[in-house]
């Protein structure tokens, strides 16, 4: 299954952290790579799911969201190092902006 998400993510340009919502009928298949269906991804700022589990604490919880978030520091300085360089405030604001209209276009689907 590694090899399998694994060849997927690195055909996405500059996709470094995410998470790939799947459907399966059988897990067997799924460990092996075959069998399923990829229903949404989400990038980095998609959230550890797992960590709102009623059955983990809240300790636990934090400590998820934290080393997630401790990765993207990593990656971000990573990237720093290679000559990237951050979104500009005035260029963030006008995504922002982009993707507000763009909510307001599409009725939830919920």
């Amino acid at each position: 299954m590694t090899a399998a998400i694994d060849a997927i993510a690195r055909d996405m340009p500059r996709f470094y952290c995410g998470r790939f919502d799947v459907r399966f009928t059988d897990v067997r298949e799924l460990q092996a790579g075959r069998g399923f269906t990829i229903i949404e991804i989400n990038g980095a700022g998609s959230e550890a799911i797992h960590a709102w589990d009623p059955e983990i604490s809240l300790w636990n919880a934090f400590r998820i969201i934290f080393s997630k978030q401790q990765r993207l520091f990593a990656i971000g300085h990573a990237l720093r190092k290679q000559g990237v360089a951050p979104i500009r405030l005035r260029r963030l604001a006008s995504l922002y902006r982009r993707q507000q209209r763009l909510i307001a276009a599409y009725p939830p689907s919920n």
